[in-house]
């Protein structure tokens, strides 16, 4: 049974459903792809003068948060890994916050904070004998990506 703890180099994730005022945390992240920008290239090529094509940004795309959980699939010990199946089949928008630690201390995290829904809820069993894992991925869904200044948590 997995309870509680945080096994990815100090990775925080939580979700809030109301607002980013409260986090729940989500428990037993493993491994995290961490959500970025990544703008379209769109190219600006003048035939004249150069050889060589030139781009520009276009709309940016925030790129998908996929985290592996150890999973808890009893609803009693990990409520909150439970709740993300529920928001998936609901299609709910929740907040999402993601906190990296700036030192090895873990004493301070710069935090990402986004709009998103839960694309994929899925229990990976694996080998008989090997660890239970969870995949989830979310999928942007806002209108702001705000990275923060190196400070506490906000994740309890």
């Amino acid at each position: 049974m997995a309870l509680s703890g945080v096994l990815a180099n100090g990775v925080k994730v939580g979700y809030s459903a109301a607002s980013p005022v409260s986090w729940t945390a989500v428990g037993q992240v493993l491994d995290i792809e961490v959500p970025g920008l990544e703008p379209e290239e769109v190219e600006t090529t003048v035939h004249s003068g150069s050889d060589f094509r030139r781009f520009m940004p276009g709309m940016t795309d925030v790129t998908e948060m996929a985290l592996r959980l150890l999973a808890d699939l009893d609803e009693g010990t990990s409520p909150a890994q439970d709740a993300l199946f529920d928001y998936q089949a609901a299609g709910t928008t929740l907040w999402w916050r993601v906190e990296l630690p700036v030192d090895r201390a873990q004493a301070e995290y710069t935090a990402l904070e986004f709009q998103g829904w839960v694309k994929n809820w899925k229990p990976v069993a694996g080998d008989p004998g090997a660890r239970q894992e969870l995949e989830v991925s979310v999928r942007f869904d806002g209108t702001s990506f705000t990275k923060y200044n190196a400070g506490a948590s906000a994740i309890s």
